[in-house]
């Protein structure tokens, strides 16, 4: 597949109790195009829209932004805080100092290679959709948003952790449960 698309889904799943509401979704969307998603109610278009704004979580399958994955100069993950402690619950733990400095890192399991990123920061951040609100090709948005993320007084930072356009940012992004105007931000930069 091309880098000239802005969004890729590849074979996406998604599953409810008792319900497939997608089943094997892949379509490709360029800069600039407009494409139309037409169904009966219970198609699964709201479900679909919802995977790619990162509200919901696919079973299975892949989303791609940008032509990327996990190799643009920030990579968003968006996860929820379940009240039964699953998905991206345990990044509420990165709150607590002792815990963070405990724990540094955060790995990528991929198909091809596992990549290891050092956490610079854990704090709660506004609820924008942080991949329409900056161009994170530009130096300029790239260093605007990691100033925004060093600069919290409300969470963890380490200064001693070198980020780079280079090394990215690897952003887990998670619900804050009383809070519905912001959200919990874990950001990591690649090491290795």
């Amino acid at each position: 597949m091309s880098e000239e698309y802005v969004l890729q889904l590849q074979h996406i799943r998604k599953e409810y109790p008792g319900v497939v509401a997608l089943k094997d979704v892949t379509l490709e969307l360029k800069a600039g195009e407009i494409l139309a998603l037409i169904g009966e109610n219970g198609a699964g278009k709201s479900t679909l829209i919802k995977c790619c704004s990162g509200a919901v979580i696919p079973t299975s399958g892949k989303i791609i932004v940008n032509g990327k994955e996990f190799s643009s100069p920030v990579t968003v993950v968006y996860g929820h805080n379940m009240k039964n402690g699953s998905m991206f619950a345990d990044l509420h733990k990165y709150e607590d100092k002792a815990f963070f400095d405990a724990n540094p890192y955060v790995y990528i399991y991929t198909p091809d290679r596992t990549l290891k990123y050092h956490i610079f920061s854990a704090t709660p951040f506004d609820d924008r959709y942080l991949l329409g609100s900056y161009n994170f090709s530009s130096q300029v948005d790239f260093e605007k948003y990691l100033d925004e993320l060093r600069s919290s007084i409300n969470g963890n930072v380490n200064m001693g952790v070198n980020v780079l356009q280079q090394t990215g940012i690897l952003t887990l992004s998670t619900c804050i449960a009383d809070s519905p105007n912001e959200r919990f931000l874990v950001n990591a930069t690649w090491e290795e």
